[in-house]
């Protein structure tokens, strides 16, 4: 939770109000030392910039949290930074070195440089955050993102950006810490809420094999590709799209092929079963009214996993070989037939499973595919309540998990790292991921989407080339 100022300060310091200005001084910091004062001893001057900063700082966050840097000492730094033209390395020495700077960021007193009562602020405090500025960076950059580029384009040192993306800890735990207050407003909403899922693999062919990038087999190509798998949950109410949870596939133990004998690296944690502790730990943290997945999380042991652990419906697609009984007479029977043998049309079927204790709704949808081949999908349904109609169309928003994926691979370069360690990739992942989730909250102020954003910054960008150059082209005056 951020403050306007200190009401109160601390024993020793002295009062802002109180910061001497050089007169009889050419250099342009004593200017705006007495700007920013008049600024700060004018009510009408600091009403209207403090509105600015609060709504730009706190604007639909609680007033809770720990307390970082008040909106005074984040303006008089953006002041000092900017109106100078310096780095953050010549900010954090002015710091701790000019007293006219820090009298009026309310931190001056008589302490000696290394006494334990002076008052300093760590420069991860002043840069405002080394993963602010990356995800930030992730969104603007067209083309691999380095720290060398990050540290040219905001003009701080690259050893910064390395030492972040090699010692920060981001996981699923922090995207959670970044979506949390928007799913909680969303979710009270009495909009349906659906909680999707679905895993994709980002082909890495020239990056070095690891646990984390190696073999996973892509029913996309039919084949196994060098790459990054990772599981998505994905929360969607009132039209935005939100990761809740995001965990990587790792292959993290070797054992030998039977058919083969060769030896080949193999997960310790199924995907099946990640799936559950997923579903768990979302279940835990919110409300939703439908679970959607495909037809690789559609195991009896996944149904039973929603409607007895954690008493919640779910719509999951089929594949064509499941058998099912017509009534609770034919289960008693063992009287079983395959799904692709019903012609149910638009309407939907009760069915019951041999290892299920209760029905489900099954659904069979026919589409043409682009290649003029006719497809069938097979949903099943556990609210028996619901019509073919609202079936088939609470599935579709499931297409919002294929959108993340898309979104985060051109748009928030995901796979544009040259990253090296688990670490460091598994940082530079998740990082892309919060940067898609900054592009979803301005989809939801611009009214534009992701694509039409990041088309708006290149074509800004263009813009800012094309005039260095004509400025470059431009003889200079004799």
């Amino acid at each position: 939770m951020r403050k306007r100022f200190e009401q109160q300060m601390e024993l020793g310091v002295k009062p802002i109000e109180e910061t001497l200005v050089r007169v009889k001084s050419w250099d342009d910091i004593p200017a705006l030392i007495k700007a920013l004062l008049l600024i700060y001893t004018t009510p009408r001057y600091n009403e209207s910039i403090f509105n600015i900063l609060e709504n730009k700082f706190l604007s639909g966050k609680k007033a809770t949290g720990r307390f970082g840097l008040n909106l005074w000492q984040v303006f008089v730094l953006a002041q000092f930074r900017l109106a100078l033209g310096i780095d953050y390395d010549r900010l954090d020495e002015m710091v701790c070195s000019h007293s006219g700077l820090r009298q009026l960021l309310g931190i001056e007193n008589n302490a000696d440089f290394n006494s334990d009562h002076f008052i300093d602020f760590s420069y991860d405090r002043i840069v405002n955050n080394v993963r602010l500025l990356y995800t930030d960076y992730l969104i603007s950059s067209t083309s691999y993102t380095t720290a060398t580029g990050m540290a040219s384009l905001l003009s701080i040192k690259h050893d910064k950006i390395t030492q972040e993306l090699t010692k920060g800890n981001y996981d699923s735990k922090f995207l959670w810490k970044k979506v949390k207050p928007y799913i909680q407003e969303l979710t009270q909403s009495k909009e349906t809420i659906v909680l999707s899922f679905d895993d994709s693999i980002q082909e890495k062919q020239y990056t070095d094999e690891s646990e984390l990038n190696c073999w996973h087999y892509d029913h996309v190509f039919g084949r196994s590709v060098k790459g990054v798998n990772f599981l998505t949950a994905l929360v969607e109410v009132g039209g935005m799209r939100l990761p809740c949870c995001v965990e990587f596939i790792k292959k993290d133990r070797w054992i030998t092929d039977s058919k083969t004998g060769k030896q080949k690296r193999k997960s310790s944690v199924t995907k099946n079963e990640l799936f559950r502790q997923m579903l768990g730990e979302c279940h835990g943290k919110f409300l939703f009214d439908y679970v959607l997945a495909d037809s690789w999380f559609s195991s009896v042991e996944n149904m039973l996993c929603y409607k007895e652990r954690l008493k919640t419906d779910f719509i999951m697609a089929l594949k064509s070989n499941r058998k099912v009984a017509l009534s609770l007479e034919d289960k008693n029977n063992k009287k079983y037939i395959s799904i692709e043998t019903l012609q149910s049309g638009q309407q939907t079927v009760e069915v019951w499973f041999e290892e299920l204790d209760f029905p489900l709704l099954l659904t069979k949808q026919v589409f043409k595919n682009e290649n003029d081949t006719v497809g069938e999908l097979y949903l099943a349904c556990s609210d028996l309540n619901l019509s073919y109609d609202q079936i088939t169309t609470i599935y579709k928003k499931r297409w919002g998990v294929e959108e993340f994926h898309k979104s985060i691979k051109s748009n928030t370069g995901f796979a544009k790292s040259p990253t090296k360690t688990v670490k460091t990739q598994m940082n530079h992942y998740i990082l892309s991921i919060a940067a898609y989730i900054k592009l979803e909250w301005l989809k939801q102020r611009t009214k534009k989407n992701h694509f039409a954003m990041k088309a708006q910054i290149y074509l800004a960008a263009q813009k800012a080339a094309y005039k260095e150059l004509q400025k470059l082209s431009t003889p200079r005056a004799a």
